[in-house]
């Protein structure tokens, strides 16, 4: 990874859901601000008429993304829609941002989440919010989505939301003018600390939290952490953290397919159960919370005890992680 300092580029990470007008908002910062550019991410999926390779998009073959994960070229990358791939292109990010341009997208927010840890004086992330899920649902209607496609944005809302507290900066986008001038103005204020080097005024920490269970236990100590517990190695995404601690902590040879999804997806991440932050001064302490789903039942090492899970455990499984539990757990009830 190459070395960055403050006084290079920026890359602008745009989240929030599905509809919310990330990519309304982005042409509009590229449009009054020069000194900006767009990320092209790559994606699998068929250039439109007004897009031109390399400004927004990499447009390349599924057998070609697949190569360029297995080469370890992307910081990031998720299957979207089924054989519609996008992700973020490595060299791109870090030979930009050496040269001191300033790039703007529309990331992942876990994979946004991830790429600020690798580049914490060169990373501002920005949440578009919607005033309501009522606001957002209807802005759908009125484009003319199909019901199917709105109820699979919407399905999404909740765990984009989660991410809130994580976020450099919110945005609103109620009245587009006004969301716009907000969006730019923290853009353009941005890139002005970069040039006169002065120091970002924000630090974070990223750990996470692993809740092990077996049918209706879960396995915890009687004092804090009561959970296998890490901070994240440098370059770490955070489910194989998750991995990592469990075989730190139990001596297990832990597998991805034990760790419980709440919503399926493909791609770089799995995402957590929960994310929280805590704040203390400037700092943000952002914590990944996973449940991993032990397939046998452990005898416990010292300081360790199993308690009965409790209920927030139970009831937040939707029907496809009870299905998920069923199937690695043959013994739940």
């Amino acid at each position: 990874m190459a070395a960055l300092s403050k006084t290079q580029g920026l890359l602008f990470m745009i989240v929030g859901p599905p509809g919310v007008g990330k990519n309304a908002l982005m042409e509009e910062a590229l449009k009054s601000e020069h000194r900006l550019n767009q990320l092209a991410t790559a994606t699998t999926r068929p250039r439109r008429p007004y897009e031109q390779e390399g400004r927004e998009r990499l447009f390349v073959t599924i057998e070609q993304f697949r190569q360029m994960i297995a080469n370890g070229e992307l910081l990031e990358w998720q299957e979207v829609h089924r054989n519609k791939f996008y992700g973020v292109p490595r060299q791109v990010v870090e030979n930009a941002l050496a040269e001191g341009q300033n790039l703007i997208a529309d990331i992942d927010v876990l994979g946004a989440t991830y790429i600020r840890s690798l580049y914490p004086e060169n990373t501002v992330l920005i949440f578009v919010k919607p005033p309501s899920v009522e606001a957002l649902e209807d802005r759908m209607h009125v484009r003319g989505e199909s019901e199917e496609d709105i109820q699979t944005r919407l399905s999404r809302v909740a765990m984009e939301m989660d991410y809130l507290p994580v976020a450099d900066y919110i945005v609103v986008n109620d009245d587009f003018e006004q969301a716009a001038r907000q969006f730019q103005a923290l853009i353009t204020s941005e890139i002005e600390r970069q040039l006169e080097n002065r120091p970002v005024n924000r630090r974070y920490t990223h750990a996470v939290s692993v809740l092990p269970v077996y049918d209706q236990e879960v396995l915890c100590r009687p004092n804090p952490p009561r959970y296998p517990h890490t901070y994240l190695q440098p370059r770490e995404i955070p489910h194989i953290a998750a991995l990592r601690v469990m075989e730190e902590t139990f001596a297990i040879a832990p597998s991805v397919n034990h760790l419980l999804r709440i919503k399926r997806n493909a791609g770089s991440f799995i995402s957590p159960v929960e994310v929280t932050v805590r704040t203390e001064g400037t700092t943000k302490h952002i914590t990944f919370t996973y449940v991993y789903l032990l397939p046998q039942r452990l005898s416990p090492p010292d300081d360790w005890m199993w308690q009965p899970a409790n209920e927030e455990i139970l009831t937040s499984m939707d029907r496809e992680v009870e299905q998920t539990w069923e199937q690695l757990i043959p013994n739940h009830s």
